[in-house]
């Protein structure tokens, strides 16, 4: 080394370094140390004295490519056009270069692979279709726009998708009862582990045997040769599954897609913005989507998956203008965080009716936000009333939890599932109803948890047929029904609960609830507050309810506790003015309720009043605050008691 630099001894080693430096203009300080390079906290050294090009392709091996951590989509596009796409001033169709940049990354699953997308804008005049994996795949947009308003507007398929496979189907050699957990099949082919799909014409719901609707189980064990034993978490609570299917299927697992913006072909577009079929453990997170008018963000058959932190706007022109849709046998899925606006459902479960084959079950929609819910529209012109939150064909086990609504072309949640609940959300200003419960259900009957719901500014100018809380049967009995510590400002009746008389409420508890008029309605001839039928039993305790013409109305209810209430009348025109009324009922425990009528105008006024010509039997009331009645109690023939305690 002394002989290379020309020292001898005695030199100043650092002086001669410096000095050779100096002659090829270097200077110290403009060394990087090695202390430096492997510095956590230096700014001046460390990785960010590296350099790095995301647009780059680096050799395989090198820092480079470890740090692109996965396929650039830049790599399949011309370096010439690398520049307007990166300065999002792209006008030039990539379609056949992203498509090609897909088709790499799906092939190289099922090891783990990330399509990253740099920053930018990227137009493509064509659907991209629909990928078949097996999943391991995040594809990143990392903040760029797929701009896909020049792509046909034809197809009803996805601008983007990815899916399993649906594979060879068998028959059940005998009908899997209710609760059946293990089923008679051929299990030539199948393993433990095997992701199956058991579907019926009566699996699920007796009222609807023209769809082929069923469930996506797991196979457990194969004992045998004839038959698979399937998870227990899983299996059917339904009917007996007569001449049932079963089909194996291929999940596309591990698939996200996130954090960016697609545009869709805007009116009339009848496109999918994100579809993932037959999906395990995936995701959508981090999309704006806007101007798709079919489904911006759809699941199919998707298990343990999620859809969650995006924004959707604008989907109109179709029937099913829909932001997010969880469709067919989805199990286990979530959409949290959402953004819609200026669609006809922000939130939607449903299937194909005739030819779908599963029905979802067990998905939350939560802490999603839907603005301005509007119907749909064909050519311009309006058409069916959207809902905001929407679950229906035999859905199961549905929930619906602190979401906002504001502004609501229909109800805010219609829920015509057979199960499940709506908690803690909070409606302003629809024109229908804050919640529609009507569900279809089997024999076993219908449930639902209404709890801590604020819907308020309900109803439009039309006739008094809008509704705080609306419930109807529709297929099967609602077997519990629990409405508790609502509060309900709205156009009608603050609860309309009506059963029917072969279908029944079998059990109703309807507790701490707050219903009152809009301002402009308080006077309004023929309006209840709550309007209660066909119930078989239950509570109905500590509301404090407000009416013009009856505050409460029963009929055909039995064994109902009435408890605690405070009902107040404020008609001033029409009647009769009435606090509680009850026709056709029979064990009615009418006990510490106030009931006041604190306006003038209505004449002949009753506090309770039992119906003439529908009697109401073996009944009590007894020990009310009663007051500003024309008569606080008449029993008008019925049997039961009235106790001098009433004052």
């Amino acid at each position: 080394m002394a002989d290379v630099l020309g020292l001898e001894a005695g030199d100043n080693i650092l002086l001669e370094v410096n000095a050779l430096l100096g002659k090829l203009k270097i200077h110290a300080r403009d060394l990087v140390r090695i202390a430096q390079l492997s510095s956590f906290s230096d700014v001046d050294g460390g990785a960010g004295m590296a350099g790095f090009d995301l647009t780059l392709p680096y050799a395989a091996g090198s820092v480079g490519d470890y740090l692109r951590q996965g396929f650039n989509v830049l790599k399949k596009i011309p370096r010439s056009q690398h520049a307007a796409i990166l300065a999002g001033t792209s006008i030039t169709d990539v379609s056949s270069y992203v498509d090609a940049a897909l088709d790499e990354a799906v092939a190289a699953s099922p090891a783990p692979v990330k399509l990253f997308f740099p920053t930018g804008k990227y137009k493509l005049n064509s659907a991209l279709g629909e990928y078949v994996t097996t999943g391991n795949l995040v594809v990143d947009l990392q903040g760029s726009v797929l701009d896909f308003s020049d792509a046909p507007t034809t197809g009803n398929g996805p601008l983007l998708g990815f899916t399993g496979t649906y594979g060879a189907t068998v028959a059940l050699t005998a009908n899997a009862t209710k609760l059946t957990q293990t089923i008679s099949v051929n299990s030539a082919g199948l393993a433990a582990g095997d992701m199956v799909r058991v579907y019926s014409n009566t699996l699920f719901d007796s009222t609807r045997t023209n769809t082929k609707i069923g469930e996506i189980n797991f196979i457990e064990t194969v004992p045998d040769g004839a038959s698979v034993t399937l998870v227990d978490g899983t299996k059917s609570t339904y009917n007996t599954a007569a001449a049932a299917t079963l089909q194996k299927l291929v999940p596309c697992r591990g698939v996200h897609v996130r954090d960016g913006t697609i545009l869709g072909p805007g009116g009339n577009d009848q496109m999918i913005g994100v579809r993932i079929r037959l999906g395990l453990e995936c995701s959508i997170t981090g999309l704006n989507t806007r101007d798709i008018d079919l489904v911006h963000l759809r699941l199919t058959d998707c298990v343990n998956s999620w859809v969650a932190r995006n924004s959707c706007e604008e989907a109109i022109e179709d029937s099913q203008a829909y932001a997010i849709s969880f469709q067919d046998a989805c199990q286990g899925c979530n959409a949290i965080d959402n953004r819609m606006r200026n669609v006809r459902h922000a939130f939607t479960t449903n299937n194909n009716v005739s030819t779908s084959w599963g029905v979802t079950r067990d998905c939350v929609a939560a802490l999603n936000q839907c603005f301005n819910n509007i119907p749909n529209y064909v050519s311009g012109v309006p058409q069916t009333s959207g809902d905001a939150f929407d679950t229906h064909a035999g859905a199961e086990n549905i929930h619906f939890w602190m979401n906002h609504v504001r502004g609501a072309f229909g109800s805010a949640f219609n829920f015509e599932a057979r199960s499940g609940s709506v908690r803690g959300n909070h409606a302003i200003g629809v024109t229908t109803h804050g919640l529609f419960f009507a569900p279809w259900a089997d024999e076993d009957g219908a449930s639902l948890d209404a709890v801590g719901n604020t819907f308020e500014f309900v109803g439009d100018d039309a006739a008094n047929n809008d509704y705080g809380i609306a419930v109807s049967v529709v297929a099967g009995a609602i077997h519990r029904l629990k409405i508790n510590d609502n509060t309900l400002i709205s156009k009608s009746p603050a609860l309309r609960i009506w059963g029917s008389a072969s279908k029944p409420i079998r059990r109703l508890t309807c507790n701490g609830n707050t219903g009152e008029p809009r301002a402009e309605t308080l006077a309004s001839p023929g309006l209840f507050g709550a309007d209660i039928r066909y119930v078989q039993r239950g509570t109905f305790s500590c509301n404090s309810i407000v009416g013009s013409e009856q505050v409460v109305h029963l009929e055909n209810v039995n064994r109902l506790a009435i408890t605690g209430n405070e009902l107040e009348l404020i008609g001033t025109s029409g009647g009769p003015g009435l606090g509680l009324r009850a026709q056709n009922c029979d064990r009615l425990n009418v006990t510490a309720n106030q009931i006041h009528y604190s306006a003038s105008g209505l004449t002949s006024t009753v506090g309770v009043s039992f119906s003439t010509a529908d009697p109401v039997t073996n009944s009590k009331v007894r020990g009310n605050t009663i007051s500003g009645f024309t008569t606080n109690v008449a029993l008008n023939g019925g049997s039961g008691s009235t106790e001098s305690d009433n004052a």
